[in-house]
């Protein structure tokens, strides 16, 4: 099976030249219709660095609180469509339920749902009110019982194990040759997390611990997103316990040169995302934008090798593929 692309053709790459740098983020937010705080966060983070421009501490900290939300949201969505492929009608509205209660927070915070502009090169387009990080801790309270309850639904639910367990197998060596990256990769038992190794923004600040399954099936990759969601609401609970006053954006001198490869990365919900970036007279001359969900389209077509054709449909919602992000 050979994965077909260019159905879902936006062109942002394209777009986006000649466009100036403060008004890319706009457009390149669409990328990734289930995460698009860290689309904008790795563009506004190569320019930092490249730049030196020092993000305010309290900047940092709301980035990390949105893109836990963020990364709550994509696997909870994850989770739906994988009940949506097992036919579990019960568990999708649940999970549907819980993602409501994440998207509006995220609106709160930002003025969209799904494509936030909240991310500003040097910091964040607005600050937070105590109301929102009120709000917050309330509903953090009672989401573990609600992250529990889905992994009753799918963890400890004989009929689910058994349909998932050994199904759909990556191998390890097929996984490295494609550069699987993100929660397929860590299913292998590769503990690869962008926000330990690289430890961008201020992740160093938080204590949270990487999932890693054992095998790499669809009972794996599904084990270690329900996880990274309970590490999620650790670190954000931690966030904003430790969150300062202060300023929450630095406006920086920006060099109009001519700039080449201006490169960061980051880990979205589905694995690194990478991004390159040439600057000409203070406007995007080209940008390459490297997905994981393109690698991990790849690695499904190698996983279902061998599997019963009724269970595609299955393996693929496991793989938890953004078509947006391929299709860029």
């Amino acid at each position: 099976m050979n994965p077909d692309f260019g159905y879902l053709r936006t062109g942002v790459e394209k777009i986006i030249e000649g466009i100036e740098i403060d008004n890319v983020i706009p457009f390149i937010n669409r990328v990734d219709n289930s995460s698009a705080i860290s689309v904008e966060l790795v563009y506004c983070i190569a320019l930092e660095n490249y730049f030196k421009i020092e993000v305010p501490i309290r900047a940092k900290f709301i980035r990390v609180i949105l893109s836990e939300l963020s990364r709550i949201s994509s696997h909870i969505l994850f989770l739906t469509k994988l009940a949506n492929a097992l036919g579990m009608n019960m568990p999708l509205h649940y999970c549907l339920r819980e993602r409501e209660e994440i998207l509006h927070l995220i609106e709160v915070a930002t003025g969209s749902r799904l494509t936030p502009n909240f991310v500003r090169i040097g910091g964040i387009k607005s600050d937070l009110s105590k109301q929102f990080f009120d709000k917050l801790k309330e509903i953090l309270k009672g989401f573990r019982k609600k992250v529990h309850e889905l992994r009753v639904f799918f963890l400890e639910n004989e009929l689910v194990v058994n349909k998932l367990n050994n199904l759909g197998v990556l191998v390890k060596e097929d996984a490295i040759k494609l550069a699987i990256s993100g929660p397929n990769l860590r299913a292998l038992g590769v503990s690869q997390d962008i926000r330990k190794n690289d430890n961008y923004e201020i992740y160093d600040e938080f204590n949270f611990k990487v999932p890693i399954g054992d095998r790499g099936d669809s009972l794996d990759r599904c084990m270690v997103r329900i996880e990274e969601i309970e590490q999620s609401i650790s670190i954000i609970s931690q966030a904003l316990y430790k969150v300062p006053e202060g300023k929450i954006r630095t406006y920086g001198e920006v060099n109009t040169q001519l700039m080449e490869n201006i490169y960061s990365h980051v880990e979205c919900p589905h694995g690194e995302l990478g991004m390159n970036i040439s600057v000409s007279e203070g406007r995007i001359a080209k940008l390459s934008i490297k997905g994981p969900s393109y690698n991990n389209l790849f690695a499904f077509s190698k996983a279902v090798i061998g599997e019963k054709l009724e269970d595609i449909e299955l393996i693929l919602a496991s793989f938890d593929i953004c078509v947006c992000e391929v299709d860029k």
